[in-house]
């Protein structure tokens, strides 16, 4: 996956993307069919298909300069138990991996 990076001044925020999202997001919401989807128009082309599939990630972001590195960690976590939600279930992902490549 490609590693999405800003600059904004002095410092450079990176998108750490975690998981892709949609699919699970739209199971667990039993309204969001691809038909109630289709009609909310300002959803496409950001934020779900034109066949009425949602996209979303589980992200975190990485802001570094001026000598200091932050993380803003809203995912999900390897490893951890989820038997309401079997799509994140014991997740094992390449985030360690993803913040290397970052740089941290």
């Amino acid at each position: 996956m490609e590693l999405v990076q800003w600059v904004v001044g002095r410092f450079k925020i990176y998108q750490i993307i975690e998981i892709e999202a949609g699919d699970v997001i739209q199971e667990s919401l039993p309204d969001a069919t691809p038909e109630a989807i289709r009609q909310i128009e300002w959803l496409r082309p950001h934020y779900a298909t034109d066949d009425g599939r949602l996209m979303a990630v589980v992200q975190s972001f990485l802001v570094c300069g001026d000598g200091l590195t932050l993380l803003v960690d809203t995912c999900v976590g390897n490893e951890k138990r989820r038997v309401d939600l079997t799509a994140w279930n014991n997740l094992q992902t390449d985030f360690l991996g993803t913040l290397r490549r970052a740089g941290c």
